[in-house]
């Protein structure tokens, strides 16, 4: 934990969001810049921001699903941090990818929603990670943490059905333009797409360490403070037996004092 604080500090996260704030110029720049599509017009930018998100919120999905299963095998609450901070994340991308579909079905469907399978299986990842801050406060924490790693692999069926749903069924959504095994797409669009998902992957590194961060950081204050409290009840309860027979008490002043030396020393 300590070296990750150190190794995530605020150079490191003042050059990512550096390169992610060049990156977005860059992909606005070009996506204004490039001419309507000849089939959905103005619509079509919409591509540059909805495909990065569906994939990064897929992604980070993966990385929550790596973390959960290895808090449940190693028992490490490092491993629910990350689970945790990967969860936000891809809820975050997940809702970008809901609504910019959404847009995009309006002017394009004439309605908001329909239920198209890709879009159906977005928004019910959507509402499985809605639900993991819920499970987390139910019971203690371990067994918060236990229950919200249990449903996060649950979850995971879902991202292969969101990949594979346009393949699998006759829905309204486009299949895929761009795979393994090349592209149907111009090289502009593919090149605007590769600074696209450039710019997502940085803003994803970015919100994953400062939710990590502050994870950590709120873990280690709680720590510090169980750690005062324990240490000013022991202080208390040996000076009272200390000073039972005294016939002088302390004075405020001398117990402003002891409180000192705590301080002094929990900061040492």
């Amino acid at each position: 934990m300590d070296r990750f604080l150190r190794w995530t500090g605020r150079e490191t996260v003042f050059f990512l969001t550096a390169f992610a704030w060049l990156c977005t110029g860059v992909t606005v720049g070009i996506v204004l810049s490039s001419d309507p599509d000849y089939l959905q017009g103005e619509n079509f930018r919409l591509l540059y921001w909805h495909v990065p998100a569906a994939w990064w919120s897929l992604w980070a999905y993966g990385g929550a699903t790596i973390g959960a299963f290895l808090y449940l095998w190693r028992k490490n609450p490092w491993w629910d941090r990350v689970s945790g901070a990967w969860c936000w994340v891809s809820w975050v991308w997940a809702i970008g990818c809901v609504w910019t579909g959404m847009l995009w079905g309006k002017t394009t469907w004439g309605v908001y929603w329909v239920w198209d399978a890709r879009l159906t299986s977005m928004a019910a990842l959507v509402a499985m990670l809605s639900a993991v801050p819920l499970i987390r406060r139910q019971g203690t924490a371990e067994q918060g943490a236990k229950r919200a790693a249990y449903w996060v692999l649950f979850g995971a069926w879902n991202v292969p059905l969101i990949k594979a749903s346009v393949d699998w069924w006759n829905t309204l959504h486009q299949s895929s333009t761009i795979t393994l095994q090349g592209s149907s797409a111009s090289p502009s669009i593919v090149y605007t797409l590769g600074f696209a998902t450039l710019a997502a992957w940085c803003w994803t590194l970015v919100w994953w360490i400062y939710r990590l961060r502050t994870s950590l950081l709120a873990d280690r204050a709680y720590a510090l403070t169980a750690y005062a409290t324990n240490q000013n009840t022991s202080f208390s309860s040996s000076s009272s037996t200390s000073f039972s027979n005294s016939p002088i008490e302390k004075t405020n002043t001398e117990t402003m004092g002891e409180n000192k030396i705590l301080q002094n020393r929990l900061k040492s």
